[in-house]
């Protein structure tokens, strides 16, 4: 056998693995504190971001809309594409102009507008009013994509181009919405505040170290404090981003100028731009430092502690239990005068107590002991005499006993038997009606069946007569419009011939108007725009003659497709009859089988009935047999039982008169509290 452990060492390595889990206790409590924290600090951080992200999406989204203002100024079109005189041009320019100026003063996002037009000066904030603006866009990049994606609204970083052009700052924007117009060759162009930027970018902060940037879709970077980020529109993760369908989310551990970072990012409506927060995780790490230390100090001092109080209990337990083993060695070897003599722990001395009773009980017991000895021999005496009488009587009755069980034992097996086949066979009854009774519920699920059927096909017959109505009257209804489509088509002819004639009455005019000279110019205009409108008359005329062409086709073959319909309605009909038809004979036929199923059933019952009073009776006979067996196999048992216990009292009397003189030798080593040696 192994070494043992003492107490002492039992102790400290309880209170040691005590002081372990409150170690593990409280790196768990830290962990999972610390957890939440940093969530907390992420979930706040991205909470900014969304805010951020809706006050720019607010503010581009009103540069939008003054945007749609202009596209949808008549006034405005009239003067880009160069429909205005001379005078109204100059006029509504310099009115324009200081509106323009008015506007980017009052509107917090917007530093300039501009509004491109090769047919009239362009429109714009700057002091510069320059010509043919809308071509020169139209030669960079962007205006190409502006016009391939006219119906959208696009916002690039900056347009280098139209910087020099207009002398603008590239630093004094952020990003610049570009805008085609819909029916005119121009452009609006509106910039946005690069400082109104920063400054929304600069309150999302989320601490010392971190960048909150605006990104453009071209790849523009405008940091809160006016610096870039270099390398961050080409980095994986931002790509991640950009790749990804989410409108905002967060990366974490991302490695960007050579430290650990979290990445948060929103994108920003429509615009294909981001906001995005770099958060180093030195920062994030420093939320949580003051718990760590807190933490591991009161781990610390609560182990130690721990350890203490176990060593001082240890000790004490073990001068205590020390006494107590030099007593009991005492005890062991025949001193019962012995006594424990325990102060100070407690329990140690409820223990003692106890102990010492136990002892004192013990040395009584003693005593009693030897004065019962004698007595006890004597009995064993008598034991021994009376135990061989009991044994020859019961060999007798075991006799007896063993011939009557063998005469019941073979009464029982044959009524057993007996039992057996009349079971087989009741089983075999029950089966029968069983089966039958399966039949007959199969037979009336089926007769229900077959009746819904035929109430399922008459409510088809119906529906399949209300559906022919309803062709008829679907195909009234395209003969009808075929007859109009022939109507409107006459109503096209006679505006055709309209328009033919106000064509020829414009091209009188035109000669009539030439013939006049410098007088008949007006009335020149109006000629060439009268015969503008005929010819667009006629041409519309003839559009809505193919139109109407087209439907009259359609509709002579949707009348040819509702006949097939009709006439294959009215074959449906005829087979849903037979089949109604043949549901009847069927239903006609379960009746009859389900009436000689019930006689089969009925037959069945009886028979089950009579085999079970049969059953029964044999089970009586068979219980009572059984029992009358059991009894004398009991009786037999017993006796044969009552004498091995006969035989086994002999030998233990036999035995206990040795250990009573065992006994009275093992008394005289023992020393009592009277100093006597021996009892």
């Amino acid at each position: 056998m192994g070494k043992k452990i003492n107490i002492t060492t039992k102790l400290l390595l309880s209170y040691g693995v005590l002081a372990v889990c409150i170690l593990v206790v409280g790196l768990l409590s830290y962990t999972v504190a610390a957890r939440a924290i940093m969530e907390s600090y992420k979930a706040s951080a991205m909470q900014s971001l969304d805010m951020l992200g809706e006050y720019i999406e607010y503010g581009l989204e009103n540069a939008s809309a003054q945007a749609v203002t202009y596209l949808a100024d008549a006034e405005m079109g009239n003067y880009l594409s160069g429909r205005m005189s001379q005078g109204d041009q100059i006029s509504y320019y310099s009115r324009t102009r200081t509106a323009l100026i008015n506007k980017a003063s009052a509107d917090l996002f917007i530093s300039n507008l501009y509004l491109l037009s090769d047919q009239a000066p362009s429109l714009s904030t700057e002091s510069k009013s320059l010509e043919k603006t809308y071509s020169a866009f139209l030669e960079t990049a962007q205006g190409q994509e502006a016009l391939a994606e006219s119906q959208s609204f696009l916002w690039f970083g900056q347009i280098p181009e139209i910087d020099d052009m207009f002398g603008v700052d590239k630093d004094s924007y952020a990003v610049r919405m570009v805008k085609q117009f819909y029916r005119t060759d121009a452009a609006v162009l509106i910039d946005i505040d690069k400082e109104v930027i920063q400054e929304i970018l600069e309150k999302a902060v989320p601490g010392e170290g971190s960048s909150v940037v605006f990104v453009t879709e071209d790849g523009r970077v405008i940091r809160q404090d006016g610096g870039s980020l270099e390398g961050l529109y080409e980095s994986e993760f931002y790509q991640t981003a950009v790749g990804g369908g989410d409108k905002s989310g967060t990366i974490e551990d991302v490695v960007f100028g050579g430290t650990g970072n979290l990445f948060i990012y929103r994108r920003i409506g429509d615009t294909r731009a981001m906001a995005c927060v770099l958060i180093p995780n030195e920062l994030l790490s420093s939320q949580v430092s003051g718990i760590q230390y807190v933490t591991v100090g009161a781990l610390l001092a609560s182990s130690v502690l721990a350890l203490v109080i176990a060593l001082g209990i240890s000790l004490g337990m073990k001068r205590t239990v020390q006494h107590m083993v030099q007593n009991m060695n005492l005890i062991a070897q025949g001193n019962m005068d012995v006594r424990m003599q325990v102060r100070g722990e407690k329990e140690f001395a409820r223990l003692s107590d106890q102990m010492n009773r136990m002892l004192d009980g013990v040395s009584a017991l003693l005593s009693r002991i030897k004065k019962l000895g004698g007595g006890v021999s004597d009995s064993a005496n008598l034991v021994n005499a009376s135990s061989f009488s009991i044994k020859e009587a019961t060999r007798l009755i075991t006799d007896v006993m063993g011939s009557l069980e063998e005469g019941m034992s073979n009464q029982a097996k044959d009524t057993a038997s007996c039992c057996m086949r009349l079971e087989g066979l009741a089983e075999q009854i029950g089966e029968v009606a069983e089966k039958a009774r399966d039949i007959g519920t199969i037979t009336e699920n089926t007769k229900t069946y077959i009746q819904n059927s035929g109430e399922a096909i008459d409510s088809l017959k119906k529906r399949a007569k209300e559906t022919s109505r309803i062709t008829y009257s679907i195909l009234e209804s395209i003969r009808q419009l075929q007859e109009k489509s022939e109507k409107i088509h006459q109503i096209i002819h006679a505006v055709y011939g309209i328009a033919d004639e106000t064509a020829l009455l414009s091209l009188n005019a035109s000669i009539e108007s030439a013939k006049a000279g410098e007088q008949g110019k007006g009335f020149s205009v109006i000629a060439e725009e009268i015969r503008k409108l005929a010819d667009q008359t006629m041409t519309a005329t003839q559009e809505i003659g193919n139109i109407v062409g087209d439907i009259s086709d359609t509709t002579l073959a949707v009348v040819q497709t509702a006949g097939q319909a009709e006439e294959i309605i009215g074959r449906q009909d005829e087979s849903v009859d037979n089949a109604m038809n043949a549901f009847s004979d069927m239903l006609s036929q379960l009746k009859q089988l389900m009436e000689k199923v019930s006689l089969i059933t009925d037959s069945a019952v009886s028979m089950g009935t009579q085999k079970e009073a049969a059953l029964k009776s044999m089970e009586s006979i068979s219980k009572v047999t059984q029992k009358a067996a059991e009894s004398v196999g009991t009786v037999n048992e017993r006796t044969l039982l009552q004498e091995e216990e006969v035989k086994k009292l002999t030998l233990l009397s036999n035995k206990m008169q040795k250990q009573v003189m065992e006994l009275e030798e093992a008394l005289r080593q023992f020393k009592m509290q009277k100093g006597e040696e021996g009892i």
